[in-house]
């Protein structure tokens, strides 16, 4: 009988397993890639949003591995290695990011660089063991090189396969389609069109895809800028006349022009929250100098701040310049030249005030020293002008910084504008053990304990810069705006909130799973976190102490120019500003509070931002009950157009003082 040979694979199977095995390293790569832009966003408390978001993150570390393969040899190797280490530094950095400012790291913010240096003790804080799991394989890598070493093994020969760098790319491209068909099934495409929160897009699309639309969107903002459209010029317009119309029908006429001549001091508290006011520890308030404050002052109750990630440099932007923080970035370095007329200016050339601000930093920081002329502050105080080497965490304690502020600001010739930055309250918190003065039982030795402490010493030096300021008389002649610029700046590694114990609550504290009743209600409920982490406490001490009392109407931090404005009796109307007055009648449609991440306030309706862009949640804010989202109506749009029109402000320079003349800001 004839005798048949064994099968032999066919030639397909053969040069497919070649393929395999000749870009094994690159496979690898980008499954490593992916991996470890899912375990980041779980990490970072993002969520991952399946199957779509791993379909776009595997297409984009295909696309980023594929011109790898027409490399060959020793070149190959060492483009795999930097290329895993350097986004692997990346991943590392948005993940420490992200813990702090519970978002992703830009280029816009990674134009703040230059101040890491300042705000060491804050990063280091935050570096731990979720940092070192994304760099498991590096250490692997690097334990097995040593045996291959060690054992005498060959390295690979790796070979340049220009038809495998064709596969990557076409693979690449077709995972990427796939996620945006799965987007567009879902209605939630508008990701990739506009973002609206960078945490969505991440969980949607991935950190690579991400850092690449980013580019692209910077390269766009500053390298190709587009001419500004008709419809973006007629919405800021419309805008504007909405403000006026709001300022000459809505503004309570008893307060208008209440404290004409008064000089205006603003007192910036850094990480004050709302709650902090209302919080005692074993009987012993956490605010005792400004619960007293607060009974001559007119006190807002539901005032939120609107900061993103500029922190206190975009408080500055808001409350001063009445434009919204940018989604990405700080503001005063993105768009330093300011064009619109901000509250300084106005006040040093309309009424003849002094300006002049005061901050315990150097005057770079922030890019404080670039700005400050264009916004109308001509004299700027910084680190350099004070005494005493009593540092606390990023300077020079607040107390001694107070004091010397006192007695600055009474030199200045009245009337005077002076803006005032406190600093001791910084993340994360760290006092000298003579400065801790609360006793904090059940608190001690956590973050928040920590916080209450570093609060009360702050609370001690604004009750010395107000009896200096009473003492002299200066006190009497201004109107002192006291407010928080952000909140206390931390979640817990689940992502969870950090809540207040009720006085009474007899319970030890756990970060991540609450005990005790909490001051705001459900420590779960979507509300209690919105609400922690955005009110912030504004006090407005009128002369002589007059008009002090209670406001529990929502409010935010863009409305304070205005209010200044009309408080000196100065013309509302033809400003820059984008928010009206905080002094409205009764009978005024209620303004919208919008939030940087598309969430916002309007009256007793408060919208949470959802999955992607136009979802969301609706919710009554006194009952805290969840309500049909079309009991929302206009106020998801309402939102981002109030964001879309500071954006195209900011973006192309526009003002309403016929002085200044459109332009691309770069």
């Amino acid at each position: 009988m004839p005798t048949h040979a064994p099968a032999q694979p066919s030639r397909l199977v053969e040069r497919l397993w070649q393929y395999l095995v000749q870009t094994r390293d690159l496979s690898m790569l980008a499954l490593v890639i992916s991996a470890k832009s899912v375990l980041l966003c779980k990490l970072a408390g993002f969520g991952f949003g399946l199957p779509a978001g791993f379909a776009m993150t595997l297409g984009t570390s295909l696309l980023l591995v594929s011109p790898l393969a027409l490399l060959s040899g020793a070149w190959r190797r060492r483009s795999v290695l930097w290329m895993n280490i350097i986004l692997t530094a990346l991943l590392v950095g948005d993940l420490t990011h992200a813990l702090y400012f519970r978002d992703v790291l830009s280029l816009h913010s990674a134009s703040a660089a230059g101040g890491l240096s300042t705000i060491h003790e804050s990063i280091t804080a935050l570096l731990g063991p979720m940092q070192l799991m994304l760099m498991v394989d590096l250490v692997a890598m690097a334990a097995f090189s040593w045996v291959r070493r060690w054992r005498g093994w060959t390295k690979p020969e790796w070979v340049a396969t220009p038809r495998a760098a064709a596969v990557f790319l076409a693979l690449g491209i077709g995972f990427g389609c796939v996620s945006i068909q799965m987007h567009f099934a879902k209605k939630t495409q508008g990701v990739f069109l506009r973002v609206w929160s960078q945490r969505v897009f991440v969980r949607s699309a991935g950190i690579v895809a991400f850092h690449i639309h980013d580019t692209a969107r910077f390269l766009g903002e500053h390298i190709f800028v587009q001419a500004l459209d008709t419809e973006a010029q007629v919405a800021v317009d419309t805008h504007w006349a909405q403000q006026d119309a709001a300022s000459a029908d809505y503004t309570d006429p008893s307060l208008v022009g209440s404290a004409r001549d008064a000089n205006v001091i603003f007192l910036m508290v850094e990480s004050l929250q709302d709650q902090a006011m209302d919080t005692a520890i074993d009987g012993r308030p956490v605010t005792p100098h400004l619960n007293a404050l607060a009974t001559e002052s007119m006190r807002f109750t539901r005032f939120h701040h609107q900061t993103a990630q500029g922190r206190t440099a975009d408080a500055e932007a808001v409350t001063l310049c009445g434009v919204h923080a940018l989604s990405q970035g700080a503001l005063l370095f993105r768009y330093p030249d300011f064009p619109q007329r901000c509250l300084p200016e106005i006040l040093r050339d309309e009424a003849g005030y002094t300006t002049a601000s005061y901050h315990a930093m150097r005057s770079t920081f922030w890019n404080r020293a670039a700005v400050a002329p264009n916004i109308g502050i001509d004299l700027v105080h910084d680190d350099r002008d004070y005494k005493g080497t009593a540092k606390i965490g990023l300077g020079l304690g607040d107390i001694p910084f107070l004091d010397q502020s006192a007695d600055k600001i009474t030199q200045l010739k009245e009337p005077f504008f002076a803006h005032v930055i406190t600093l001791t309250t910084h993340h994360p918190y760290r006092m000298p053990k003579g400065q801790r003065k609360l006793k904090l039982g059940h608190l001690k030795g956590t973050y928040l304990g920590r916080y209450f402490n570093s609060i009360h010493y702050v609370d001690r030096a604004i009750g010395r810069f107000v009896d200096t300021l009473r003492h002299n008389g200066v006190l009497d002649r201004s109107v002192l705006v006291v407010y928080g610029d952000h909140d206390m700046g931390r979640l817990s590694g689940a992502g969870d909130v950090v809540h207040v114990m009720d006085a009474d609550a007899n319970a030890a504290f756990l970060p991540r799973v609450p005990i005790g009743a909490s001051k705001l209600g459900d420590p779960n409920h979507p509300l209690t976190r919105m609400e922690w982490m955005r009110r912030v406490p504004l006090l407005i001490r009128f002369p002589g102490g007059e008009h002090s009392g209670s406001v529990a109407q929502p409010t935010g931090q863009i409305q304070i120019p205005a209010t200044v404005l009309s408080l000196l009796g100065l013309p509302t109307t033809q400003r820059d500003f984008l928010g009206p007055s905080l002094f409205i009648e009764a009978n005024a449609p209620a303004p919208v509070i919008a939030f940087r991440d598309g969430s916002g306030v309007q009256g007793d309706l408060t919208y949470l931002q959802g999955g992607a862009e136009g979802e969301g949640s609706c919710w009554n804010t006194t009952s805290k009950a969840a309500r049909p989202p079309t009991d929302c109506g206009d106020l998801p749009a309402a939102i981002r157009t109030e964001l879309m029109v500071s954006d195209t402000v900011l973006q192309h320079g526009l003002s309403r003082d016929l002085r200044q003349q459109p332009h691309a800001v770069e």
